[in-house]
């Protein structure tokens, strides 16, 4: 892709990239990674002309949610029990049910990849959609809430107030 200064790398992270959800700590944790490799990957490829998507789908209708797929671990831990057994059950009545279509899904891939700007990420589904934007909300809300005393960790505002 260097060499043709053109391409385009399409990373499939999830919405569990975005947040982080009760008893799924390492696959989170696996998708958040992802999803700032492929940021960062974005910047280092972009002088050759290759573009990066991280996409985050939401719940599509595949055998994801099925024990084909899906594993939970074998130790139980009695504080967990209850919601733990619930979460699983909870997954179990979704499979099959999930809103997105994986044709469509697809189509919307081939259609970012043929895009003279496609975008760095990509939130696949409604459900997708609204978690990313209930994210960003979050994020501002948090960040307006301790604006001050992340700004007092500064030299600069430290010495101030300390001057008066």
């Amino acid at each position: 892709m260097r060499h043709r200064r053109s391409g385009h790398v399409i990373n499939i992270s999830s919405i569990a990239g975005i947040v982080g959800y009760s008893f799924s700590s390492i696959y989170c944790a696996s998708k958040f990674a992802m999803t700032g490799w492929s940021e960062a990957l974005s910047s280092e490829l972009e002088p050759f002309g290759i573009k990066v998507t991280v996409v985050h789908p939401g719940r599509f209708c595949t055998n994801f949610l099925d024990s084909s797929s899906m594993h939970n671990g074998d130790l139980k831990i009695p504080d967990y029990e209850q919601v733990s057994s619930e979460s699983s059950s909870a997954l179990e009545a979704a499979n099959h049910q999930q809103a997105g279509d994986p044709k469509k899904f697809g189509a919307a891939i081939r259609q970012i990849v043929a895009s003279a700007k496609p975008p760095i990420r990509f939130g696949a589904g409604t459900d997708a959609t609204t978690t990313i934007l209930g994210k960003a909300d979050s994020l501002r809300e948090t960040t307006e809430a301790w604006r001050e005393l992340s700004a007092s960790t500064d030299i600069k505002y430290q010495v101030s107030v300390v001057s008066h």
